[in-house]
């Protein structure tokens, strides 16, 4: 398999719509956690893609 960098995983724009409900939801079905979590790490990460994958695959694994 190939690593999937942020880049991959999340739109290709450097903003990310807070509002888009596709994109929390593919946020929180590739990693594993609640679109509710998804959508509050958005909101807090702003546009920092890198960050809210991270922050996700932590929240995921329980941290």
């Amino acid at each position: 398999r190939t690593a999937l960098t942020a880049d991959d995983a999340l739109p290709e724009t450097r903003e990310i719509a807070s509002s888009d409900a596709t994109t929390v939801e593919a946020l929180a079905m590739r990693t594993g956690i609640s679109g509710d979590q998804a959508q509050e790490l958005i909101d807090r990460l702003r546009n920092d893609r890198a960050a809210i994958e991270e922050a996700a695959r932590i929240k995921a694994a329980g941290g």
